[in-house]
């Protein structure tokens, strides 16, 4: 009888340690996908020019 519940609790706690080790590799997993993301998209940030300030050919259509 006791060996029935050991084999219980190592069956269980063996099923605990594979779902946290799934977890942590899935979210390692998606860390590491989202690097090269930001990475391009600062990349792009960077070379892209802002669009924040005016072009001289719109101050001069508002004058006329």
């Amino acid at each position: 009888m006791r060996s029935i519940v050991i084999l219980g609790l190592v069956v269980g706690l063996t099923s605990c340690a594979v779902v946290g080790v799934t977890t942590a590799v899935v979210s390692t997993a998606a860390k590491v996908a989202t690097v090269p993301v930001k990475v391009i998209g600062a990349a792009v940030e960077v070379v892209t020019p802002d669009d924040d300030k005016p072009d001289d050919k719109s101050d001069d259509i508002r004058e006329d």
